[in-house]
């Protein structure tokens, strides 16, 4: 059987495409995690600090409307239903925490982000918000999307992003890492 490119692959029916994301911090993990959910999800926004940038992560993706976080305020970003987090590592706890703190999450909502060496407990999220943290860890590289045919990634609590996270994850050919 040949190899076959990542957005070649048959849609999976995850009962998820009304679900609505929003990328904050597109750079290669993010467009190319968004390329490949964009078949499957409704792709909100695609956030990065200026709009032209978020207009180049949009191209690459094919999908989603771009905003320029340094050009307008927080009020202006769209409420999704899951918020991915793939900014630069130094940059997640306070990004997180400003989108967490300007009130666009909303109920039931999920926030992840995509770091190895950071905890998803960063993100302060008030006890009765009823918000879902978590964080995914790839492992392979992502400076080449035709590489991105199969990666590793670990996830982390809450029981209820896991739900979400874990079947389209685990649908685009990952293995899930055993908890230590």
């Amino acid at each position: 059987m040949s190899e076959q490119m990542p957005d070649q692959l048959p849609a999976t029916d995850w009962s998820s495409r009304s679900l609505r994301l929003n990328c904050v911090g597109a750079g290669l993990v993010g467009k190319t995690l968004c390329h490949l959910m964009a078949r499957h999800i409704q792709l909100n926004q695609v956030i990065n600090q200026s709009q032209s940038s978020a207009q180049q992560a949009v191209d690459f993706i094919g999908a989603g409307r771009p905003f320029g976080i340094g050009s307008k305020p927080l009020t202006h970003l769209e409420p999704a239903d899951i918020w991915m987090i793939t900014c630069p590592d130094d940059l997640i706890e306070s990004v997180g925490n400003k989108i967490i703190q300007s009130g666009r999450l909303q109920p039931g909502n999920i926030i992840f982000h995509c770091s190895g060496a950071i905890s998803s407990k960063i993100f302060q999220i008030p006890k009765l918000a009823d918000i879902s943290v978590a964080s995914v860890h790839p492992i392979h590289s992502f400076s080449v999307l035709p590489l991105f045919i199969q990666f590793i990634v670990s996830l982390t609590p809450d029981l209820l992003s896991r739900a979400f996270l874990e079947p389209p994850a685990l649908s685009k050919g990952t293995q899930k890492l055993p908890k230590f």
